[in-house]
Parts: structure tokens; C-alpha cells; sequence
């Protein structure tokens, strides 16, 4: 008999002892789990009430923690409170001491606010002193008539303060600025025709400022 003809048949063996055990280990399973019973609860659900047991105790203990904490705190607080009552106490007690001593308490100190002046420094540009800004403008007004009609008198004031006017052709007034400082100034004319007719009038001037536009004025 060749060799390759013994393998064959040694493999085929093996093959047939292979199938059998694999019989017998299938036909004994089953005969290993009855004894268990029908009723026995699988691994799973084991491990699923232990889970729950085990959670239900930890629940328990963070109640009890809760409350012990809670207990704590209460009991912080009444300790407070008679700390708070029992300071009173003796203060009233000392006060009371006091008195009856003679003594006074010692009156509070009064607070003494002292204002400082402000000092706006001076503002230089290459070591010169910047000043406020004034006016220089003269202006010389003339009044306006009424087509048809003349001016036999005109009242003319800057501010409050009259103005000369001098008589010609058109009746003129000097408003002098010079001098003033920045703001809005007005004049106020007052000319009366030689009808008897009054004619007001006002103009306003502003100082330290570009030009502004201004309509012509009605006197």
C-alpha cells in the first residue's frame, strides 16, 4: 500500500472521530442544563437586580446625607442666632454699665470735606499762551425802508445798550464788536416814518465764527 493511500485514510479517521465527538457533546448538553430547573433566572436578569438592589441603596444613603446636611445647617443657624442674641446682650448690659458710671460715649468725629479750587492749565503752543477768543468785527448798518415811505427817527440798541445812529441819505448805526467775546448778540432798531408809522426790526450777530448766511433783514 503507497504512502498518499495511508494518509487518506488516516485523515478520513480523524474526520470520523471528529463527527462523533461533536455527536456526543451535542447529545450531553442538554442533559447538563436540566438540572438547573425550568424556573432557574438566566445570567442577564442576575445581573439586573443586583444592578437595581444596588441602586436603590445608594439612593437611601444620599437621602440620609440630604437630611443629615439639612440637620446641620439648622443648627449652624440657631447657633448664629444665639450669637446675635447673647452680642446684643452685652452691648445693651456695657451700655447700661455706662450709664450708670457717668459715662458718656464719645460723640463721633465730624467730617471735615475740604474743596480744592480747580486750576485749568494754561494751554500753550510753542511757549505761547493761547487767549480767549474776542471780536474784532465793526459793522456799520443801514437801515431799511419801506418802498415809498422814509425814516424820521430810529432807535437803535446792541444788547440792551443804544446805539448813535447818524442821519444821511439811509439812516446808519456802528455795531461795534470789538472786543467781545464768543456768543450771539443782538440788536434791536425801532424807526418810526415820517407818516407815524412804527417799524421794529432785529438782527443777531454771532462772534468767533465762520460766516453764516443770513436773509435780508426787514430793517
Amino acid at each position: 500500500m503507497s504512502t498518499p493511500l495511508v494518509k487518506v485514510k488516516y485523515v478520513a479517521l480523524l474526520a470520523c472521530l471528529a463527527w462523533a465527538l461533536s455527536l456526543v457533546v451535542a447529545a450531553t448538553a442538554p442533559a447538563k442544563d436540566d438540572h438547573k430547573g425550568p424556573d432557574a433566572p438566566p445570567a442577564a436578569q442576575h445581573e439586573q437586580d443586583k444592578a437595581a438592589k444596588d441602586a436603590d441603596k445608594a439612593q437611601k444613603e444620599a437621602e440620609k446625607a440630604a437630611e443629615q446636611a439639612a440637620k446641620d445647617a439648622e443648627k449652624a443657624a440657631k447657633d448664629a442666632e444665639k450669637a446675635q442674641e447673647k452680642a446684643e446682650k452685652d452691648t445693651e448690659k456695657e451700655a447700661k454699665k455706662d450709664k450708670g458710671n457717668g459715662k458718656h460715649a464719645a460723640p463721633a468725629p465730624a467730617i471735615v470735606v475740604e474743596t480744592i479750587p480747580s486750576v485749568v492749565p494754561r494751554q500753550e503752543i510753542a511757549g505761547q499762551a493761547l487767549h480767549a477768543c474776542t471780536s474784532r468785527r465793526l459793522i456799520q448798518i443801514r437801515l431799511r425802508h419801506p418802498r415809498g415811505t422814509k425814516f424820521r427817527s430810529a432807535t437803535v440798541t446792541l444788547n440792551g445798550k443804544r446805539i448813535a445812529t447818524r442821519r444821511g441819505k439811509r439812516i446808519t448805526a456802528p455795531i461795534d464788536l470789538r472786543g467781545l467775546s464768543k456768543g450771539t448778540y443782538k440788536v434791536v432798531i425801532r424807526a418810526v416814518t415820517t407818516k407815524g408809522k412804527v417799524v421794529r426790526g432785529t438782527r443777531t450777530y454771532h462772534t468767533c465764527v465762520g460766516p453764516i448766511a443770513h436773509g435780508t433783514p426787514k430793517v
